[in-house]
């Protein structure tokens, strides 16, 4: 730890809106070795307390490693202090993702620009133990040098899907997902989550569809280099893509949309929200699909919030009643603040935006854990 040095805090809010007893207000200390501990993503462990990925420099010289730690519900280390390293490579190991195993451990998965780019994996156990080959093993779906990112969506019997931004032609989409034991489940080329010709394609979001299956979120330019869209795929538990080769188009407004998340919706459908420039502003929209990818709202979505000014950086969570709860930064008098709002299951408003926070500071970063 050093004033220079980015390291790894997490906190624990109550169903009050408390710090959960055994956390500091601050943030508890999860990894403070020197140089940066970055990109860090979280699981639940399935007993109220977490499991947390990173990026990790302590090695020195530009070398990047994977590491991962437990808190349990006190915020207390469960397993090796400042975590403990799952990757050997030789590469450069980058953006990790991960989900529970269902018994208290975690499946996880990052990317390694070694020998032209792939994903890894990895499962540990409750007491941090690997379970698959040391040092993780290549799960197949990625092997191209624009290999960009990878996503663990919560899966049946510990399966998992990950996601992977091919450079193959115009950077298509794959997906692979194993099982509890590291079989690979989408055969050994991956399963292909969009098949078209014409633009580019940049992965947004990628959740479990409750069926073993996955829905995927992303940018595309198929209709033009300066007209990037939203649009989904969703894939059932064989791998097969459900909506259509190229996917369906969540929203092909003028100007670009970008940054799309989304949440699975009762009945197999999602709900999905992104960053739109369609009013020469940034803004944030919204737009549900039902089981066979058809919009269930106006086309091209509905506008959260349109005031003047910069909305972005969207996410979401469902609701029990099938609406859901959107989440945006918005920048007000030079700072950026949160909101929300809650959207029934039709589409319309419940209620105004609220101001969850407003205070002075950085501009706000939203994340996407989705569970309800």
């Amino acid at each position: 730890m050093g004033a220079a040095d980015l390291d790894i805090f997490a906190l624990r809010i109550d169903g009050t809106g408390a710090v959960a007893a055994g956390w500091t207000s601050t943030g508890t200390l999860v990894c403070g070795q020197a140089e940066d501990q970055t990109t860090p993503a979280v699981t639940s462990d399935g007993s109220g307390g977490g499991i947390i990925a990173w990026e990790d420099a302590r090695a020195g010289n530009g070398e990047v490693h994977i590491f991962v730690q437990r808190l349990n519900a006190s915020g207390t280390e469960q397993w090796t202090a400042d975590g403990r390293q799952v990757d050997a490579s030789v590469g450069t190991p980058f953006a990790p993702a991960l989900c529970p195993d269902g018994s208290g451990g975690v499946i996880l998965f990052w990317g390694d620009n070694v020998a032209g780019g792939t994903i890894m994996g990895q499962r540990l156990n409750n007491a941090g133990i690997v379970l698959w080959f040391a040092g993780g093993f290549d799960i197949g779906g990625g092997a191209s040098a624009s290999t960009r990112s990878s996503r663990s969506p919560t899966a049946r019997a510990g399966g998992i899907a990950v996601v992977t931004t091919n450079g193959i032609g115009n950077r298509q989409l794959r997906a692979q997902r194993v099982n509890g034991s590291g079989a690979q489940q989408w055969g050994t080329t991956a399963a292909t989550i969009v098949s078209q010709g014409s633009g580019y394609r940049e992965f947004g979001d990628a959740f479990s569809d409750g069926a073993g299956g996955a829905c995927f979120l992303w940018e595309d330019t198929r209709n033009g280099a300066d007209n990037s869209d939203i649009f989904a795929q969703r894939v059932n538990a064989a791998g097969a893509p459900q909506w259509g080769a190229t996917g369906t188009g969540v929203c092909t407004a003028p100007a670009n949309q970008t940054v799309p998340s989304g949440v699975l919706q009762i009945g197999g459908g999602l709900l999905a929200g992104w960053t739109d420039e369609r009013s020469f502003d940034q803004e944030v929209f919204v737009q549900r699909l039902n089981a066979a990818g058809a919009p269930q709202f106006v086309a091209n979505g509905i506008g959260v919030y349109t005031t003047p000014g910069v909305q972005g950086g969207s996410a979401i969570i469902a609701a029990d009643d099938g609406g859901a709860l959107t989440f945006w930064s918005e920048k007000v008098s030079g700072q950026y603040d949160i909101h929300a709002r809650k959207f029934d299951a039709s589409g319309a408003a419940v209620g105004p935006a609220v101001t969850i926070c407003g205070r002075r500071g950085e501009p706000a970063d939203l994340g996407r854990d989705r569970r309800r």
